[in-house]
């Protein structure tokens, strides 16, 4: 290809498109580095033909060339797999939380991404970043700062987080609103940790059945669990639709309390 068409930045993302849709990696490569200016729209080209061949480490590593990449490439880039909280993934999510406006982060999928991995890498003093920036805080920080809470044994922490929550909420009815499933499952192991298991039990009924997942399932029956709430723990179980293992599980952990 003459040199001259190296500068023609349309022509190079069409073609790098192309060439990636065929599977010819090595090609399109080699045309990406010999171009004079590289645009957002040719990274995202590339990284989308990376993932769409399974090639996600070199999808991430060409996104940490890009200086200040947008919000799409983020995106793509970040949403390439579930998180499952390696050190890579950490890296990446320090990255772009660092490079992100905290009172206006773009996207709520990323941002929950981002949170995704700050939570099964136990990383709160990045989440913590994320809380303290933002003008306007955000539900899944509250949710994920909560866990991680729980996770290191401060259950008064994520009591003291629950009411500041309180506070900053415009609307707040009853401790239910707005929670979503993640916020209301660390409240209540926070409530059953610190030796409140009628709170617990309280948020439980409050919540709709729409609401409530395995996790908060499993929550409440170890809640009933520690404090012998036989009958308690009988009526939650017995109302549950589907018994999933985990929910078996927790029901049989406390054996010498109570039996199915």
């Amino acid at each position: 290809m003459p040199q001259s068409y190296y500068s023609n930045t349309c022509l190079i993302t069409s073609l790098l498109n192309a060439l990636m849709k065929c599977r010819d990696i090595t090609h399109a490569q080699t045309i990406f580095d010999k171009s004079k200016e590289k645009l957002s729209s040719m990274y995202e080209v590339m990284i989308e033909g990376y993932i769409d061949n399974n090639l996600t480490q070199k999808a991430i590593d060409i996104f940490n060339k890009i200086n200040s990449p947008d919000e799409t490439i983020t995106n793509i880039t970040f949403n390439t797999s579930s998180p499952v909280g390696t050190n890579e993934e950490l890296n990446l999510s320090k990255r772009i939380s660092e490079n992100t406006p905290k009172s206006c982060f773009p996207d709520d999928c990323l941002l929950n991404s981002v949170l995704d991995v700050f939570l099964k890498c136990s990383d709160l003093e990045d989440t913590q970043v994320i809380y303290d920036s933002s003008k306007e805080k955000m539900l899944p920080v509250y949710a994920v700062m909560m866990d991680l809470f729980n996770a290191e044994m401060k259950p008064s922490e994520t009591l003291n987080l629950f009411d500041r929550m309180k506070a900053d909420a415009e609307q707040f009815l009853k401790e239910t609103i707005l929670l979503g499933k993640g916020g209301n499952a660390a409240m209540i192991n926070a409530f059953g940790l610190n030796g409140m298991s009628a709170k617990s039990i309280e948020l439980y009924h409050q919540m709709s059945l729409e609401s409530i997942d395995e996790m908060i399932y499993v929550g409440v029956l170890n809640v009933c669990s520690k404090s012998i709430l036989v009958d308690e723990a009988r009526s939650v179980f017995k109302n549950i639709q589907m018994k999933i293992k985990p929910i078996y599980a927790t029901m049989v952990y406390e054996k010498d309390d109570f039996y199915l």
